[in-house]
């Protein structure tokens, strides 16, 4: 996330801390996020204090990131309150639901962020928002998955942190959460819409279905749709991996029609983590026709 003093916010999600010695990780040790400074000169150092950097009111919870911006000098980052649920390996939690953080000084060193949350409308079974956002002049574009469906609601940037969502029908706009209308099926919960330098439009790109070897991307003219169907513009190569997490970076671009997507890959057995090239983000440039 750009900061208006030229550096760069990367907030991560279940990051292990400790060091690498020999090519092996010493410790399996790891918070739930972190944040990731970037200066303008490329240099980039982490903020990973003992617990959680932000950590929700309720017990038992803790967030995973999403679309953060910054606005009048503060930030904001929808955050996912994940808890724990019975399930196979690995995937044993659920989204209950989005909490606005608000960091109201954000020119501090990140340990030093005072911050406050509050809930964003909306249930798991009407839609929960802020895993992907897009700014287009006033207004917020926030997206949810419901169900691998892709939903959008949308509310006035510069009234943040107050959220007055109003949800896209299909057709119209409507403060009625019930009437939001699936933009196309196939999303992840872990995605990303954003505009491209040198191209029109805006552009979703998440891995299918949310775990797999093909990262996607739809494009549309409005942040509403109507998107196109999905087009595979990268398989990862990893095989026998979790791949997942698939997400554009357009404040990297470098030139037009430039695009830079991450994606993590996580083993089955979480032992195999010795490995330092595993569990960590990785990174492929893609160009984009006009």
């Amino acid at each position: 996330m750009p900061l208006r003093n030229g550096s760069d916010a990367w907030f991560l999600g279940d990051t292990f801390t400790g060091d690498v010695v020999d090519g092996h990780r010493t410790s399996f040790d790891m918070v739930h996020n972190a944040v990731g400074m970037e200066t303008p000169d490329g240099h980039m150092h982490f903020e990973c204090p003992q617990g959680a950097e932000f950590q929700p009111t309720r017990s038992g919870e803790w967030y995973w990131p999403g679309y953060g911006l910054e606005v009048h000098g503060e930030v904001y980052m929808f955050a996912k309150a994940i808890s724990n649920v019975p399930g196979p390996a690995g995937f044993s939690f659920q989204w209950d639901r989005s909490d606005l953080v608000e960091v109201r000084n954000p020119q501090a060193p990140p340990q030093q962020w005072q911050y406050s949350t509050r809930s964003v409308p909306g249930t798991p079974e009407t839609g929960l928002y802020g895993t992907a956002g897009v700014r287009d002049g006033s207004w917020l574009y926030l997206y949810g998955i419901t169900d691998g469906q892709a939903r959008v609601a949308r509310t006035r940037a510069e009234k943040l942190p107050a959220l007055h969502l109003s949800y896209w029908t299909g057709h119209a706009w409507s403060s009625q959460a019930q009437k939001a209308r699936p933009l196309f099926d196939g999303g992840a919960t872990e995605m990303s819409v954003c505009k491209v330098p040198g191209r029109s439009g805006y552009y979703a790109v998440y891995t299918q279905d949310g775990v797999g070897r093909d990262i996607v991307m739809r494009h549309a003219e409005q942040p509403e749709g109507p998107w196109s169907d999905a087009q595979v513009v990268y398989r990862c190569p990893e095989t026998g991996l979790f791949n997942y997490a698939a997400k554009a970076h357009p404040e990297l671009s470098s030139k037009d029609g430039e695009l830079v997507v991450t994606y993590c890959c996580n083993p089955p057995d979480f032992n195999a983590n010795v490995d330092p090239s595993l569990y960590r983000p990785r990174a492929i440039k893609l160009h984009i026709p006009q």
